[in-house]
C-alpha cells in the first residue's frame, strides 16, 4: 500500500477498502512498524510479513501475491528471517495497538460480485 496511487482497469484494488486513499492514510502505522522491523532485519516489510506469519507456526501456510518475478523473489526471502521471541513478542504487542482500517479482501470481494 502506498499512498497517491490509483489503481486502473481491471485492479482489484482499485475496489478493495484497505487500497481506497483515506484508508492508506490510516493505516500508515503498520506500514511504518513493518518497516521499522524491516530495517532492522535488513528485509523487506513484505518478508517481515511473511515472517511474522511463517512463526506463528507450520500448520499456516501464507499465500502471497506474486505478479512479478522480483516478487516471487521478495518472498522467497522471507524464509531466510528469523525473528526472535522478543522480536516476535514486540510485533504483536505494537500490532495490537494498531486499528486497521478497510475490509479484509474476502469481503470486499465479495460484494463485488454479489448479484444484485
Amino acid at each position: 500500500m502506498r499512498a497517491g496511487i490509483e489503481y486502473q482497469g481491471d485492479d482489484v484494488r482499485r475496489v478493495i477498502t484497505p487500497f481506497d486513499a483515506r484508508n492508506v492514510a490510516a493505516n500508515q502505522p503498520l506500514v511504518d512498524l513493518l518497516r521499522k522491523f524491516a530495517d532492522q532485519k535488513r528485509a523487506t516489510p513484505a518478508q517481515i510479513s511473511l515472517a511474522w506469519i511463517l512463526a506463528k507456526g507450520p500448520f499456516i501456510v501464507p499465500i502471497p501475491g506474486a505478479r512479478k518475478v522480483e516478487r516471487i523473489d521478495e518472498n522467497l526471502g522471507a524464509a531466510d528471517v528469523e525473528l526472535t521471541p522478543s522480536e516476535l513478542e514486540e510485533l504483536e504487542t505494537e500490532l495490537a495497538k494498531i486499528e486497521i482500517h478497510g475490509n479484509r479482501t474476502d469481503e470486499d470481494i465479495a460484494n463485488i460480485y454479489r448479484p444484485s
